[in-house]
Formats: structure tokens, C-alpha cells, sequence
């Protein structure tokens, strides 16, 4: 009852603004709103760190970037500038975050909290 993790999900447009030449269609793009409530997201979790920490309850987020979705995967002169953007030439795949999803969760992570995890294949390095 005293222990536990919280995993929240935040977005690399929660530490970086968007890449507009990037963006071929105005509707691919995402409102400054959406950054600002990712930043508040990250903030959010450090403070629940803080203060559930002497509960025992970890508290982490984790920032995806490119994980496109929908219509969008449609449009190959899009996605090849989503994939340019990243170190490692490609888009996220929903597989890409079982890793750091476990590792948050699980008791190999007992000593991470209050940390953003990003993974967006190197993209916001650039």
C-alpha cells in the first residue's frame, strides 16, 4: 500500500519546439499548447517525486519523439523528414518503449525518480 511507480508520458515537444520546415502540411503540426503541457507534464512528475517519495512511490516520466500516428504515415515526403530529424534515421515504433517503460516499473529502477527519460532516437540532440 506504501510503495508503487508512477509512469507518466510527456513528448519531446515538452523540451524542444517544433521543427517547422519539417512540417509540409499545416494540419501535421502541433499548437504551442501542446508543447507547454508536456513541459508541465515533466515538471508535474518531479514534483510527485517529491512529494510521494516518503511513501515509497516513485514517480518518472517518459518523453517520446517521432511516434507518428494515423493519416500522417500516409504522406513518404513527411514521414522522410519526421525520420531525417532523428540520429537514427527513423520514426518511433510503439515497440521502442517497452524498454524504458520496464525498466521504470519494474525493481530495476528502485532508485530512479523524479528523471525524464527520452526516447526519440537522438532527435532533439539535433
Amino acid at each position: 500500500q506504501s510503495k508503487g511507480c508512477i509512469i507518466t508520458i510527456a513528448s519531446m515537444y515538452g523540451h524542444i519546439a517544433p521543427d517547422y520546415r519539417i512540417y509540409n502540411k499545416e494540419s501535421y503540426t502541433n499548437p504551442p499548447s501542446y508543447g507547454a503541457a508536456k513541459a508541465g507534464v515533466i515538471q508535474l512528475s518531479k514534483y510527485l517525486a517529491s512529494f510521494l517519495s516518503p511513501y515509497g512511490i516513485r514517480v518518472n516520466s517518459i518523453s517520446p519523439g517521432a511516434f507518428p500516428y494515423g493519416f500522417t504515415n500516409d504522406d513518404e515526403e513527411f514521414m522522410a523528414n519526421l525520420s531525417g530529424k532523428a540520429m537514427l534515421n527513423r520514426i518511433g515504433e510503439p515497440d521502442d518503449l517497452k524498454g524504458a517503460i520496464a525498466l521504470l516499473a519494474s525493481d530495476l529502477g528502485k532508485f530512479i525518480t523524479a528523471q525524464n527519460i527520452c526516447i526519440d532516437g537522438g532527435w532533439k540532440e539535433w
